[in-house]
């Protein structure tokens, strides 16, 4: 931040990437969590063990760049801002957006990954997808949707100071 309370180029592209990757992330945890797991779930006893096991594995490699690499730099770039911070938002903002954030990425890697691994290897398990219907519901949309409360916090912010934002100069 500049002395005049402007924003520096670096923080203004960190509230654009910021904001789209919250969205995209959003949108997408939302499609495979909403209508990928139940495809699983319903689709899983009406095929061989082999047929689901290789639809998987071949359905996660096509879903793993589209959610891992934003899944992984939307927790980078929020702490980025929670220390640096970005006029006109607050930092506690990006904190509490980074402490959501960090809830799902640990139960995607404590809870999620380990579900997926396992119907990947050894089939279809209707117990093992309620499990993940239910701790993605719980530990991934439940705490997005509310990190989405200091998103929409941060982009009022934003919207209601445009001159912090428009008139960014250079570090």
């Amino acid at each position: 931040m500049h002395s005049d309370g402007r924003a520096t180029t670096f923080q203004a592209v960190l509230l654009i990437l910021f904001f789209a990757l919250y969205f995209y992330r959003v949108g997408a945890g939302n499609l495979e969590g909403l209508l990928n797991y139940p495809f699983w779930r319903d689709m899983g006893p009406m095929m061989s063990n082999e047929d689901f096991m290789r639809l998987r594995e071949d359905h996660m490699w096509k879903v793993f760049p589209l959610l891992v690499l934003p899944v992984v730099t939307l927790p980078i770039v929020t702490a980025i801002l929670a220390v640096t911070g970005a006029p006109p938002v607050p930092r506690w903002v990006f904190a509490g957006a980074l402490t959501l954030q960090l809830v799902a990425v640990l139960s995607t890697i404590l809870i999620q990954f380990p579900i997926q691994v396992q119907l990947t290897q050894t089939g279809f398990d209707a117990a093992a997808l309620d499990r993940l219907i239910v701790t993605d519901l719980w530990f991934r949309k439940i705490p997005s949707l509310v990190e989405g409360v200091f998103v929409l916090i941060a982009l009022w912010r934003v919207i209601a100071r445009p001159a912090q934002i428009s008139s960014v100069s250079r570090p």
